[in-house]
């Protein structure tokens, strides 16, 4: 009970930029309780008070993405994850399936959408997992590049993770348009493209990926690989 009350608390702040101190309390806890946990996270760090409202502070986001809620009292790991980016677009190839994010560190910002392969999963698999989990929709994936991205923040490790680019073109199900994950809308794949490059978070190969779709060119998104850097200007 005791981290639990501290993982519930991290939780909910990664899904809002800030939050008052009633919206955050969890249900049925006492407010005595909740109020020790919540002044701890204050200070050890990991959660900010401004104005009133609450947020994850720097440090707080970093941990939260690590997705490794490990105890509380745990150092934030240095993070190596395999990931999943799932593309679909309309056979036409002319509009692409994005997501306003709905969880720090990428909170607001459009983009593709991903998420994490679990241990022992295969790639294709957890590309249909969290596609049908975040969107209601489920299609078949093919793996079509790999990138391997470094992320820099104020000159220090942010995260490191493979991301396996995923594609496909047809769909089954009913969209969810907007979950606890984020909202999701179809977009012009030229919107897509601009919404990448405009990305503090910018990957060069993803937009290459993009742009080879909207051009037709299956030779270079047959296999794309990208070994990279991101310099982090925020969080």
């Amino acid at each position: 009970m005791y981290s639990n009350i501290k993982q519930q608390i991290l939780t909910k702040l990664s899904l809002h930029k800030s939050l008052r101190y009633s919206e955050i309390k969890p249900k049925e806890t006492e407010n005595d309780l909740f109020n020790y946990h919540l002044q701890h996270l204050v200070r050890i760090g990991l959660v900010q008070k401004e104005n009133g409202r609450y947020s994850l502070s720097e440090t707080g986001i970093k941990y939260v993405h690590s997705e490794q809620m490990l105890g509380i009292f745990h150092p934030v790991p240095d993070v190596f994850k395999l990931t999943v980016l799932m593309i679909l677009f309309d056979p036409a190839k002319s509009a692409v399936l994005a997501q306003k994010r709905g969880r720090k560190p990428h909170y607001g910002s459009w983009g593709i959408i991903g998420g994490v392969v679990h241990h022992g999963e295969s790639i294709v698999k957890a590309a249909s997992r969290v596609f049908s989990d975040e969107t209601g929709l489920s299609a078949k994936f093919r793996i079509i590049g790999i990138i391997r991205n470094v992320k820099i923040y104020k000159n220090e490790l942010f995260s490191d993770s493979i991301f396996y680019i995923c594609a496909s073109d047809s769909f089954t199900g009913q969209l969810k348009t907007e979950t606890e994950h984020g909202v999701h809308r179809w977009i012009p794949i030229t919107r897509a493209i601009a919404n990448e490059e405009n990305s503090p978070q910018r990957m060069s190969g993803l937009v290459d990926i993009l742009n080879a779709i909207k051009d037709e060119n299956s030779i270079l998104i047959e296999f794309t690989h990208r070994d990279e850097r991101t310099k982090l200007v925020s969080i």
